[in-house]
C-alpha cells in the first residue's frame, strides 16, 4: 500500500522528467554537442590510421615465425627417407580415381610434388619479405633460391635416401616470388585505405595526426 502511494506521487515526476530529457535531446545544443563528439570519435580513428609508419611495423613475430617455419622445413627436407614415402600409394589412388573420373593426364604425382614444393615456400617469401625495408623486399626470392639449392645439395651429397633436384628448386623459388606478391598486394591494399582515410580526415594529414 505504501509503495503503491510512493509510486503514485512519483509518477508525475518521472513524466516531467523524462519530457525535460525529450525536450533536451530535441534542441540545438544537443545536436551541436552529438556532433561534436562524432567528429571527434572519427578523427580519432583517421588519426590512427594516419600515424601508421608508412613500411608498417614489423616487430618480432614476422621473425619469429620466420625461423619457427624454417626449423620445420629443415625437419622435413632433411629428414633421412622421403617424408611423402607412406603417403604415395594413397596419392596414386586418389589420382586414378580422378584419372578414371575423366582428370586430364597431366595430373599426376609430379604435378602434387612440384606443387607441394611451391606451397611450402610461400611462408618464406611473405615473411622473408616482411622483415625487409621497403626497397630490399625482393632479396627473399633470391634467399629462397639459394636456402633451397643448399637443401639439394646435402639431400643428394649427404642423404642416400634423398635425391636433390633442380626442379625441386624452381618450384621453392616460385613458392617464395608468390609468398613476395602476396605480401605486395597486402601492403598495396593498406596503402589504398590510408589513402582513403587521409582523404576523408584532411585536417589529421596537415597537422600530423594530432587529435584537435
Amino acid at each position: 500500500m505504501l509503495g503503491q502511494k510512493f509510486g503514485t506521487k512519483l509518477a508525475p515526476l518521472s513524466a516531467k522528467l523524462k519530457s525535460a530529457v525529450l525536450a533536451m535531446r530535441r534542441s540545438r545544443l544537443w545536436a551541436k554537442l552529438e556532433s561534436w563528439f562524432r567528429r571527434r570519435h572519427d578523427a580519432k580513428n583517421g588519426a590512427r590510421l594516419l600515424r601508421a609508419p608508412a613500411g608498417g611495423r614489423r616487430g618480432h613475430l614476422p621473425g619469429f615465425l620466420l625461423i619457427g617455419y624454417l626449423l620445420t622445413v629443415a625437419l622435413v627436407v632433411l629428414w633421412p627417407t622421403p617424408v611423402d614415402r607412406d603417403a604415395s600409394g594413397t596419392i596414386l589412388q586418389v589420382l586414378a580415381k580422378l584419372h578414371a573420373f575423366g582428370a586430364p593426364d597431366w595430373i599426376d604425382y609430379n604435378l602434387v610434388e612440384t606443387s607441394a614444393n611451391i606451397v611450402m615456400f610461400i611462408p618464406i617469401g611473405l615473411l622473408g619479405g616482411t622483415l625487409l625495408r621497403a626497397g630490399y623486399r625482393w632479396i627473399a626470392v633470391p634467399a629462397a633460391f639459394a636456402v633451397s639449392f643448399l637443401i639439394e645439395l646435402v639431400q643428394d651429397t649427404f642423404l642416400p635416401g634423398r635425391f636433390g633436384t633442380m626442379q625441386d628448386v624452381l618450384a621453392n623459388t616460385h613458392g617464395s616470388a608468390l609468398g613476395l606478391v602476396i605480401l605486395y598486394a597486402f601492403l598495396e591494399y593498406r596503402r589504398i585505405a590510408k589513402e582513403d582515410a587521409a582523404a576523408e580526415h584532411p585536417k589529421q594529414m596537415n597537422d600530423g595526426g594530432a587529435d584537435p
